[in-house]
């Protein structure tokens, strides 16, 4: 599928005559039939360069064009899908490897806007890596509100299966984190214009995206802190808790213990005790008057 670039993308068909013509053109092809289209539109490039080995977002300047991948996360896609794409930029192409319809459904995105859709390569990139960066605003606006929520109930006691819940906010901002700093790279990388693909005037454009990769990037680290500052919180709550636990179990032994000695004491029986016909209800209100003793005590000492 190929697209012309201008004020409108425009779907087009590949001829030996738009080649020649100083268009430049957006090339998308599955994985099943790169290899073949690449000779067919005259792109060269190094064939140890594998489509399956996407694992990470950069870009790479060669000697005759740029090439790179794009690895978005699942939990950035709203259908919950790793994409993975492979892609090559010279003067006269961008060409976008992809397997699942990812990148036609971006351009169908930028196809919505009425104006400024690729006048130039460098309008169609912001456009492109625009889009991929959309929705990750949305999604850590989302990880803010629920980590909010969750230093609220931490406080207030009331947050069940805490670990259950935080780890794997933990693991998503760890991804997002790792992948903002690749795209801030990438968008780097671009900026440079090693092989003078892009007009300077228009390098402004990789300017706002580095900005704007940079601030998501930024506002990750900071969720991450604050992931981090609520386990912090419930670890120390979980503290006090277990240190009010042992202070009550503390007072409890040590109002028991004069009432063990008294009870050893009394329950040897020997035959010359004063109390071994009436005692008994000595021993109990001595009982009775140790335990309010003991209270008394803690209580005046604010330990109950």
């Amino acid at each position: 599928m190929f697209y012309c670039l201008g004020d409108q993308l425009k779907n087009v068909e590949f001829t030996l005559e738009l080649k020649e013509k100083e268009k430049q053109l957006i090339a998308i092809f599955n994985k099943e039939e790169w290899v073949t289209a690449m000779d067919q539109i005259g792109f060269d490039y190094d064939w140890d360069i594998c489509y399956s080995k996407i694992s990470c977002s950069k870009a790479e300047y060669q000697t005759s064009y740029l090439t790179g991948t794009f690895c978005i996360p699942k939990i950035l896609d709203k259908e919950g899908k790793r994409h993975e794409i492979l892609y090559f930029l010279n003067k006269k192409f961008f060409v976008a490897i992809d397997d699942d319809g990812y990148v036609e459904k971006l351009i169908q995105n930028i196809q919505k806007g009425k104006n400024h859709q690729a006048e130039c390569m460098e309008r169609f990139l912001y456009n492109f890596i625009s889009q991929i960066l959309s929705y990750g605003s949305d999604i850590l606006e989302t990880y803010e509100q629920v980590m909010i929520k969750m230093e609220e109930q931490v406080m207030l006691r009331s947050l069940n299966s805490f670990n259950a819940r935080l780890m794997p906010l933990r693991k998503n901002l760890l991804e997002l984190h790792c992948y903002y700093e690749q795209m801030e790279n990438v968008i780097k990388e671009l900026k440079e214009n090693e092989n003078d693909y892009f007009a300077k005037e228009f390098l402004r454009y990789f300017r706002n995206l580095e900005d704007r990769a940079e601030r998501m990037e930024k506002k990750t680290s900071k969720l991450l802190e604050q992931s981090k500052q609520i386990r912090d919180v419930y670890q120390t709550q979980m503290e006090v808790h277990q240190n009010q636990t042992m202070q009550f179990l503390t007072i409890v032994s040590t109002i028991f213990l004069p009432l063990t000695l008294l009870t050893g004491w009394y329950g040897m029986n020997f035959v010359h005790m004063p109390e071994l016909e009436y005692g008994y209800p000595y021993v109990i209100l001595a009982a009775a008057a140790i335990i309010i003793i003991c209270i008394l005590f803690f209580k005046k000492k604010k330990m109950l």
